[in-house]
């Protein structure tokens, strides 16, 4: 990680926006005075499909917010999984059970 590399965070007493350097644990904040605790997470990005605004969040996160108002939901991948495989059952079973066609002379 680069010495120069900042994020960002919001204080939990007055959500006054902080900026500091990547990797810090603890930051006091210039307005309020509170000392703010992060854990350094690994921070992801994709961009919402109603208003295309790129939104950053932690990893693991189960939903997310964009300011347009649209509310993301993330589907663990063990239940994804677990659907695919009641979808690739399905596709099975349907296919075992067509019709197959027979002439009489």
């Amino acid at each position: 990680m680069s010495q120069n590399q900042m994020t960002h965070n919001v204080c939990a007493h007055c959500k006054t926006n902080l900026m500091y350097q990547a990797g810090a644990t603890s930051v006091k904040c210039g307005k309020c005075d509170q000392i703010n605790t992060f854990v350094p997470a690994q921070m992801l990005q994709m961009k919402c499909y109603v208003c295309s605004a790129i939104l950053v969040f932690p990893q693991g996160c189960p939903t997310i917010k964009c300011i347009c108002g649209t509310i993301i939901t993330f589907v663990p991948p063990v239940i994804q999984r677990q659907h695919q495989n009641v979808n690739d059952q399905n596709i099975q079973n349907n296919e075992s059970k067509t019709p197959t066609t027979t002439t009489t002379p």
